[in-house]
């Protein structure tokens, strides 16, 4: 798992325009993760590339996790991403346990 940054900022997509060689600087150097904002709303990440390749990894790993899943239970791709979505919805919602069908 990644260690956490050595420091997360958050900037305006203006000043990474105009300081962009300092930023990059700074995340190469100091591991430092910027969260870019466009009119206050995060829009992109800056991070160092150990970061994002870690993250490549185990997004990778997730899917393959899920295959395996799907064969074993013998599920068809529908139904398999059928269940995925109904978990992501439980997870966004906060909720933590039961059936998510039932929880409308």
């Amino acid at each position: 798992m990644a260690k956490p940054p050595a420091t997360e900022k958050t900037i305006s997509a203006r000043h990474v325009q105009r300081c962009w060689n300092r930023l990059l600087h700074n995340v190469l150097t100091k591991g430092t993760t910027y969260i870019v904002t466009r009119k206050g709303e995060p829009v992109a990440a800056v991070v160092p590339l150990t970061v994002y390749s870690e993250w490549k990894q185990g997004r990778a790993n997730l899917f393959d996790t899920i295959m395996e899943a799907q064969q074993r239970a013998d599920l068809t791709a529908q139904d398999a991403h059928t269940l995925a979505q109904e978990a992501v919805q439980v997870v966004r919602a906060g909720n933590t346990g039961g059936d998510p069908r039932r929880q409308k």
